[in-house]
C-alpha cells in the first residue's frame, strides 16, 4: 500500500499541473467566477476573486480569465505563499483557497486553531497563539502533524469545520464576520468550505 504522502506530495511536473488546475478551479464559477460588486462584500469590486481593494489601479470590470490566471500563479501570491508555507501537497491548495476567499491572516488563524485542537486531541504538546502570523512555530507545527496520515486526515477535517464556523459569523481573533454578510453569502462559503485540496 502507497503512503497517504507520497499519493499528496506531487512531483514536479504533477504539481504544475495541480497547480494549473486549482488556478482553473478558482477561476470558475462557483469559487471565485465572474465580476460582482455587492455593497456587503467587503473586498468590493471583484472579479475573479481579484478584487479592487487589493489591486486598485486593475481595471476589475473588464480583467480577463487569463489575466486572472496570472495574477494567481504570481510570486508573492496567495498560491506560492501557500505552497512556501505548506509545501506542495493539498494544504497548499486549501489554503490558498482559504486565503483568496478570506484573507490570508484568517486563514493562518483557522489552521493554527486546527493545530491546536489536534494537538489537545492527540496530546501532541502543540499550543500556538491563534493570531494569524504565520511563522516558524505555525509551519513546525503543521509539519509535525502531518507525518501521521491519520493526523492529516484529521487535520484537513478540522480546517474544514473550522472554515465553516468562520463563515457562519463565529468570533475569531483576526476577523469576524458579520451576521448580514453570513446571511448574504454563507450558503455559497459553505460549499466552499467542503474543498479539501484535493
Amino acid at each position: 500500500m502507497a503512503n497517504v504522502q507520497d499519493e499528496v506530495i506531487y512531483d514536479p511536473s504533477e504539481w504544475e499541473a495541480k497547480r494549473n488546475d486549482f488556478v482553473h478551479m478558482v477561476t470558475s464559477i462557483g469559487h471565485e467566477g465572474g465580476y460582482v460588486n455587492h455593497p456587503d462584500d467587503p473586498g468590493g469590486e471583484t472579479n475573479f476573486g481579484i478584487s479592487k481593494k487589493e489591486f486598485p489601479k486593475l481595471d476589475i470590470k473588464n480583467l480577463t480569465r487569463a489575466d486572472a490566471k496570472e495574477i494567481y500563479k504570481r510570486k508573492g501570491g496567495e498560491l506560492s505563499n501557500a505552497q512556501t508555507n505548506y509545501g506542495k501537497n493539498e494544504f497548499a491548495f486549501k489554503m490558498a483557497d482559504i486565503g483568496i476567499n478570506a484573507g490570508p491572516r484568517i486563514g493562518t488563524e483557522i489552521m493554527q486553531r486546527s493545530l491546536n485542537s489536534i494537538s489537545r486531541f492527540y496530546s501532541m504538546g502543540i499550543d500556538l497563539d491563534e493570531d494569524g502570523k504565520m511563522g516558524d512555530a505555525t509551519r513546525t507545527a503543521f509539519n509535525k502533524v502531518i507525518e501521521n496520515p491519520d493526523n492529516r486526515k484529521d487535520l484537513m477535517t478540522l480546517i474544514v469545520q473550522n472554515q465553516k464556523r468562520f463563515y457562519e459569523g463565529k468570533e475569531f481573533n483576526t476577523k469576524t464576520i458579520s451576521q448580514a454578510m453570513a446571511a448574504a453569502f454563507g450558503r455559497g462559503w459553505e460549499k466552499r468550505a467542503n474543498y479539501r485540496g484535493t
